[in-house]
């Protein structure tokens, strides 16, 4: 567990494959649209992104189909960034509240790269809701399950 109180890591076995569905649970409940950072670790290079947004019972959840293919969008763009993660999983996951800045980092991105890359339904619109809750970050835990 890293910078106790927010992030909770899952960890699985070398010879794993890609998790088929990934959730998450924040402790305790916050209002439902928090923005919740989830980063897959890789063997080498660097390690995908994906932003997930949580029900009124504080979880969420993603398939590995969603996941992989945005990966795989995020690979083709940036060539020389990433491995595919089918091969390159170290099978470590950590999920994170996001602080209002890295919200703010996440929408000036969106604005940059909207234009060359798909985002999930409605995430622009998730986004800006996640912002109006304002810094949600300390005095509760995510765990990320597999």
């Amino acid at each position: 567990m890293r910078d106790a109180g927010r992030i909770q890591g899952l960890t699985f076995p070398l010879e794993m494959k890609f998790p088929e569905c990934v959730s998450i649970r924040v402790t305790p409940p916050l209002p439902a649209g928090l923005a919740v950072s989830l980063r897959f670790h890789m063997k080498q290079k660097n390690s995908f992104t994906y932003i997930v947004f949580s029900d009124t019972n504080g979880a969420a959840e993603v398939r590995s189909d969603v996941l992989l293919t945005s990966f795989d969008q995020d690979r083709d763009t940036f060539l020389m960034d990433y491995k595919d993660p089918r091969a390159a999983f170290d099978g470590g996951i950590t999920a994170r509240i996001m602080s209002v800045d890295e919200l703010k980092d996440a929408l000036a991105a969106y604005e940059t790269f909207r234009e060359g890359l798909s985002f999930p339904c409605d995430y622009l619109k998730h986004l800006q809701f996640a912002l109006t809750l304002g810094d949600q970050t300390s005095g509760h835990t995510v765990g990320v399950f597999a």
